[in-house]
């Protein structure tokens, strides 16, 4: 919807209601109820279903990689045999900002790739351990900074909720 930032990993051309479903299903039992009740979250339940999502993101990440690739590769053989068609090609798209202009680095994970280029912040990487150089001021930042934009995200989600279950529910509210 308009009122949060889209998940770069959650593209709907890409099985997100499927991968959505999976998991919801997945963790249902465990819970011990559902993910809302009567327009309220139940925030450990979306952070267990976030989690979850997250364990999936690299390979989305990659599989779109390999996707961009074989159509660079496509379009590199086309033009090699001289096509010159009417159509512009285009990159697959799929839900992600983070730039093609702006490639990993050496070692670089997604993950901290997305966070350098969205909030030009260092986050562990696969193994745990930040990248090189980064020092505790840095880190202490980089861990506030994700906490806040989690706590906003989820009071994002209770906000767009109650907005469809019971109107509006402050006009100044704002994701941040």
């Amino acid at each position: 919807n308009d009122f949060l930032p889209h998940l770069p990993t959650l593209g709907i051309n890409e099985g997100a209601l499927d991968t959505l479903m999976d998991l919801y299903r997945e963790l249902l039992p465990s819970w011990g109820g559902y993910l809302c009740d009567r327009g309220r979250l139940h925030p450990g339940r979306v952070e267990a279903l976030f989690v979850r999502l997250g364990a999936v993101e690299e390979d989305v990440l990659a599989e779109r990689d390999e996707r961009e690739a074989e159509f660079a590769a496509r379009a590199a053989k086309r033009r090699r045999r001289g096509y010159t068609g009417r159509t512009e090609m285009r990159m697959p798209t799929g839900a992600t900002d983070v730039s093609r202009d702006n490639p990993k680095q050496e070692g670089e994970s997604y993950k901290q790739k997305y966070y350098r280029e969205k909030f030009g912040i260092a986050v562990p990487g696969d193994d745990g351990r930040m990248p090189p150089g980064i020092g505790p001021d840095e880190v202490r930042a980089s861990v506030a900074l994700r906490r806040r934009l989690c706590s906003s995200f989820l009071e994002g989600l209770q906000w767009t909720l109650l907005y469809y279950y019971q109107g509006v529910q402050s006009w100044s509210w704002f994701y941040p």
